[in-house]
């Protein structure tokens, strides 16, 4: 299957959010919701097709009910490979939803390669949480999130609690997981 097909980048992303997301318990939701989820492979090679691709998933969110569609992650492969372009773009993403008055309806949630918590350095394993193989923007229902932490004895523990756990795998560990499901 060729890397840059489609279809391979939504493997690779599948098996990110298999055995990293919900395989390391950083998301305690995600189980629930990914049988419900939708990867799009965006072919977007500049802000404007990125706001098209957007729109369109918006779209399909709101014409579906949460029990068939609850959430939704837009790839994109070909751009934004440098992480303060991708920072800028979730930045007009945001504020898409802001002038579209639906920013409390949704909500996004940001994973890219090279993902870098401003308070950590760039090789602190706990970045590792957040690197997916792809630039990706998780386009969540702010309900569906809501109704998932209010049933979770400590959701604002969430963040330290990955990153303690990504730190005891230690980075050379950490690099090994990404890897080995980022197909590299």
């Amino acid at each position: 299957m060729d890397a840059t097909s489609p279809r391979h980048i939504e493997k690779n992303t599948r098996n990110w959010v298999e055995q990293v997301v919900i395989g390391h318990h950083l998301c305690p939701f995600a189980a629930n919701a990914w049988a419900q989820t939708v990867v799009h492979v965006s072919d977007a090679q500049d802000l404007d097709g990125l706001l098209t691709d957007f729109g369109q998933q918006l779209e399909r969110l709101l014409s579906q009910s949460n029990d068939v569609l609850t959430t939704t992650l837009i790839v994109v492969p070909g751009w934004l490979n440098n992480f303060e372009d991708y920072l800028d773009a979730l930045t007009v993403l945001e504020q898409c939803l802001e002038d579209l008055g639906l920013h409390e309806e949704f909500q996004l949630a940001s994973f890219h390669p090279q993902y870098c918590f401003a308070e950590h350095a760039y090789d602190d394993p706990a970045n590792g949480t957040n690197r997916s193989p792809w630039p990706t923007f998780h386009l969540l229902r702010s309900a569906s999130v809501a109704e998932a932490i209010a049933h979770h004895p400590d959701p604002d523990g969430i963040p330290m609690r990955n990153a303690a756990h990504f730190r005891s795998l230690g980075a050379d560990n950490v690099t090994r997981l990404l890897r080995k499901v980022h197909g590299d």
